[in-house]
């Protein structure tokens, strides 16, 4: 008995090996599955803005994407306004990134200055003082009791606490945790931007909408090709079966050793060869390089 690895069964099967399960690549999609606790948030967000600016404002959700924490720790720049939050709901920690056009817009706009577009490249190179941070703890504020609200409409629970942790977003999550990404789009009269909120897998899937038909039928596909993969990926059991016979309970008890077993099949006959218990081939046996070895004479159909 030997055990092949699945490229030395490939070469032993020949033709065979076009039956071979292809596993077909399944990107990685952006569903709309946050849709529903997105605009409720954003709804929550616009509402609790308004008072604060002291004007018009509108937060609207412009995507969920799925990623590594790693790709987050690895875009962080500097300067930056960015908190971590704990919730019960969840061990991993959730956290929001503000953008700074968005940051200069909401402290001129408190300031009662004008606010810089999304596109002017200062807004990018704004040095942020310790004013502006704090006028920007306002809108991180107005962000986490937004969040808080929309938890408890999703999840009917009774209270949420949301304490902020001293982490920086390099050092929140190992870099292989899963993390979802919503982004929210900020316009006020004069000026917008955007942020991010950064929530654990398992978290974000306690918020998220029912998976659609759709979204089930490529989730199981998807499930279904790593388990054929994980087989396929397996080494096979391989036997070189000399020959077989039946005895009589009688003759089993009445075994000694140094009998012959005088088996029914013709001495020239092959051996059969079984691949995880199933006959594939026939062969000759024989040795090579002083081991025991079998050339394969004939492929068994079926």
């Amino acid at each position: 008995m030997a055990a092949l690895t699945p490229a030395e069964l490939a070469t032993l099967l020949g033709p065979q090996s076009a039956n071979k399960v292809k596993i077909a690549s399944v990107p990685i999609t952006v569903t709309n599955r946050w849709d529903g606790f997105s605009d409720r948030f954003a709804k929550l967000l616009t509402a609790r803005l308004r008072p604060i600016v002291r004007a018009a404002a509108r937060v609207q959700p412009s995507g969920a994407v799925l990623l590594k924490a790693e790709v987050i720790q690895k875009a962080i720049g500097q300067p930056e306004i960015s908190e971590v939050w704990q919730t019960q709901q969840s061990d991993e920690p959730l956290a929001m990134k503000l953008s700074l056009p968005l940051v200069a817009g909401f402290v001129d706009r408190l300031l009662g200055g004008g606010s810089e577009s999304i596109a002017d490249p200062a807004a990018e190179l704004r040095s942020l003082s310790e004013t502006d941070r704090q006028l920007a703890s306002r809108l991180s504020d107005a962000i986490r009791q937004s969040f808080v609200e929309a938890i408890q409409s999703k999840n009917d629970a009774e209270s949420c606490r949301l304490d902020r942790i001293s982490t920086a977003l390099s050092e929140a999550w190992l870099s292989d945790c899963e993390l979802v990404r919503l982004t929210f789009d900020v316009r006020f009269v004069q000026g917008a931007g955007s942020f991010d909120l950064l929530l654990s897998v398992d978290l974000a899937e306690s918020l998220a909408d029912q998976l659609t038909v759709a979204e089930k039928k490529q989730r199981y596909e998807s499930e279904s090709d790593r388990l054929r993969l994980t087989d396929w990926a397996k080494a096979s059991r391989v036997t070189v079966r000399l020959a077989q016979t039946s005895l009589s309970p009688g003759d089993l008890n009445n075994l000694a050793i140094g009998d012959v077993l005088l088996t029914e099949a013709d001495a020239g006959q092959p051996c059969e060869v079984l691949i995880d218990d199933r006959v594939t081939f026939l062969a000759e046996a024989g040795q090579l390089d002083g081991q025991k070895a079998a050339r394969l004479l004939q492929a068994i159909s079926g």
